[in-house]
């Protein structure tokens, strides 16, 4: 799946699939178990339950957890409400997926379903608990594919107020990916990693915006278009005033597509 997203040693990672797998079966031997011996059940493990929450049901108490803290979902649609439900100590999420699947004849998933998932409230609560978010969009894979537009970006940053590390591959391709955005909605960013994603830095700093200023920000990876001279004078100004606490900053230009 890819060994770019990091894992400490024991953490438990699974794809989105098998994850789906597990909650299917497990709601499968919940329908043939009887209503009565489900009680009983919980009540016998009642030293490692809580009671269930006013106006909650017994089948909403035994809804399928599991203890994972990371995900990979890879080409496929993701419903942040499976992972609401079902993984509530989640703090990683990988998401890869190519546009092409959207189409005939596997038609796997809506070719706008991310643009959608983002407007959902469950979106903006798995967000706020997420500490590392990875994402591949479709334009790393095919030059013309859906690369990230700056309402999403918006929509996708808006509640990531505890994101420690983020890391976007393909963004930006067809309007650049404002860099002071990101930094603005992120105040607790650790490490920043932009591959093959086009950015906009500010031009002017003769005035700064303060709330953009990362004191938090520790490492800074940009792999992008950097042939033109401006666009380096800019992108190390900006590093300087809104990256004061840099200890590690990499600027690459990006390899030509053979």
């Amino acid at each position: 799946m890819g060994d770019s997203y990091p894992s400490q040693t024991g953490d438990k990672v699974l794809t989105y699939s098998v994850l789906r797998l597990a909650m299917i079966d497990y709601e499968q031997n919940q329908a043939a178990c009887p209503a009565c011996l489900r009680e009983c059940c919980w009540k016998s493990n009642s030293e490692l339950q809580e009671e269930p929450k006013p106006g909650t049901s017994i089948e909403d108490e035994n809804a399928y957890q599991c203890q994972l803290r990371e995900i990979k979902v890879v080409d496929r649609r993701l419903k942040p409400e499976y992972l609401l439900e079902s993984c509530p100590q989640l703090t990683g999420l990988y998401l890869d997926w190519q546009e092409e699947l959207s189409l005939p004849p596997f038609c796997r998933f809506q070719a706008d379903w991310f643009s959608q998932m983002l407007r959902a409230p469950e979106w903006g609560r798995l967000c706020s608990s997420l500490r590392d978010l990875e994402i591949v969009f479709p334009s790393a894979h095919s030059r013309h594919s859906y690369s990230l537009s700056l309402n999403d970006l918006g929509r996708l940053l808006g509640s990531a107020k505890k994101l420690k590390r983020l890391k976007l591959v393909g963004a930006g391709r067809e309007s650049p990916v404002p860099l002071i955005h990101i930094l603005h909605h992120c105040p607790s960013l650790e490490e920043l990693h932009l591959e093959r994603t086009s950015i906009h830095v500010p031009d002017n700093y003769e005035v700064i915006f303060a709330p953009s200023v990362s004191q938090c920000l520790r490492v800074f990876r940009f792999v992008g278009d950097m042939t033109s001279l401006l666009m380096n004078e800019f992108m190390t100004r900006g590093v300087a005033h809104y990256m004061p606490s840099l200890v590690e900053l990499e600027l690459q230009p990006e390899s030509p597509v053979s």
